[in-house]
Order: C-alpha cells, then structure tokens, then sequence
C-alpha cells in the first residue's frame, strides 16, 4: 500500500471512532434527560391526585 493509502485508512479510522464516541455521548445525554423528565412527570402525577384527593375529602366532609 502507498503512503496515501494509509493515511486515508487512518483518517478514516479516526473519523468513525470520534463519530462513535460522539454517538454513545448523544444517547447517554438523552437517556439522562427522559429519565429527568419522567420523574417530573411522575411528580406532577402526584401533586394533582393528593390535591384531587385533599379536594373530594373537603367536599365530602
């Protein structure tokens, strides 16, 4: 092989291997986020039925 030929094999390596990295930092940062917004979610879930429920208990007597 020529030495042009091996750069590009080299480049080309190091390109897909920062591609990859990049790739598993993306998903691992989105992971984190669903995760984040889940429990808010899971939160607010909550906070509407104790206010639901402090509610119907008022009402009721």
């Amino acid at each position: 092989m020529g030495q042009q030929q091996l750069i590009l094999v080299v480049l080309s390596v190091i390109i897909v291997g920062v591609a990859v990295v990049v790739g598993i930092g993306m998903f691992q940062g989105n992971v984190a986020e669903r995760n984040r917004e889940a429990a808010t979610s899971g939160l607010f879930n909550l906070r509407v039925k104790a206010r639901n429920h402090y509610e119907i208990s008022r009402l009721l007597g």
